[in-house]
């Protein structure tokens, strides 16, 4: 299953009154929204019309996607880590040469 269609999906917050207190819920959209990006992420009843969503898939498929966009992050100051490391290292031996002169 493509994980990239998952960012397409936005996250709904309605609120819910419950003994006088108010109560935020996150959830996706509706299943026909979901459906729309991708029809594997929804559940069908016998009739064959909507019924839920796959939450423990959606969950799988943001915890891949979060772990893509690490994985790609932890790369990038490696590679900015080692080119200014490099340039340090000139930088010091043409401070040094101009120091002996």
């Amino acid at each position: 299953m493509k994980t990239g269609s998952i960012q397409l999906l936005h996250p709904v917050t309605s609120s819910i009154l419950a003994y006088d207190t108010h109560q935020a819920r996150h959830s996706l959209a509706s299943p026909e929204k979901v459906a729309a990006v991708n029809p594997d992420l929804v559940v069908r009843d016998a009739k064959g019309e909507l019924s839920t969503v796959r939450y423990e898939v959606v969950n799988a498929m943001l915890l891949n996607e979060f772990l893509k966009e690490h994985k790609a992050f932890l790369k990038e100051p490696r590679k900015n880590y080692k080119r200014v490391r490099r340039g340090s290292k000139s930088e010091l031996k043409r401070l040094l040469r101009a120091y002996k002169k």
